[in-house]
C-alpha cells in the first residue's frame, strides 16, 4: 500500500543504523508509526496505522550535513542506543509523504516535516546524466571505465 501524498503524524518508534547495498553504505534510519493524515484543516485517523522510515544518510559526502541535521533533530550522539531530545522528532512528528518513479514503480518517500528543508533536492542537469549513462553503460560491459583528461606531456 502507497499513502497519499501529504502531510502526516507518527511516533518515532525505532531509530538505528544499517549497511545498505554492496557497498555496504551507512544509513540511519527512523522508523515512525503513522496515525494520522492532514486533511488541511484537522488531523484525521488512518484506517489502519502503519510503519515508514525516514533515512539519512551516513556516507563520507553526507556525513558533516547528516550530523548538523541529526544535532538540530536533538540527537544524544549514540549511534548504537539513538535517541532524540526534540518532541517534534519523537512525538507527534509531522511527516511528509512524496511520491517518486524508482525503477518503473512509484514509491513513497518519506520526511520530517521541520527538517525537510536541509536537503532539497534538485533534478540533476541533462550533461550529468549523460555522464551517469555512460559510466553505468562501461560498467555493466564490464571494462573499465575511461580514466579521464590525460596529464600534460613534460617539455
Amino acid at each position: 500500500m502507497i499513502p497519499e501524498e501529504g502531510i502526516y503524524l507518527g511516533t518515532l518508534v525505532e531509530a538505528g543504523v544499517d549497511e545498505v547495498g554492496y557497498k555496504k553504505s551507512l544509513q540511519m534510519y527512523l522508523s515512525y508509526n503513522i496515525t494520522h493524515q492532514s486533511d488541511g484543516e484537522d488531523w484525521q485517523e488512518v484506517e489502519k496505522p502503519f510503519t515508514r522510515d525516514i533515512a539519512l544518510w551516513l556516507t563520507e559526502k553526507a556525513f558533516a550535513g547528516t550530523m548538523e541535521l541529526l544535532d538540530q533533530m536533538g540527537h544524544n550522539g549514540d549511534f548504537v542506543e539513538p535517541e532524540f531530545g526534540n518532541d517534534d522528532v519523537r512525538e507527534n512528528a509531522q511527516l511528509e509523504c512524496s511520491h517518486e518513479e524508482y525503477e518503473g514503480k512509484t514509491k513513497d518517500r518519506w520526511e520530517l516535516v521541520e527538517y525537510r528543508s536541509r536537503f532539497q533536492r534538485k533534478k540533476a542537469d541533462d550533461k550529468t546524466l549523460r555522464q551517469l549513462q555512460a559510466r553505468a553503460k562501461t560498467w555493466r560491459s564490464g571494462k573499465k571505465p575511461p580514466a579521464g583528461k590525460p596529464a600534460k606531456v613534460p617539455a
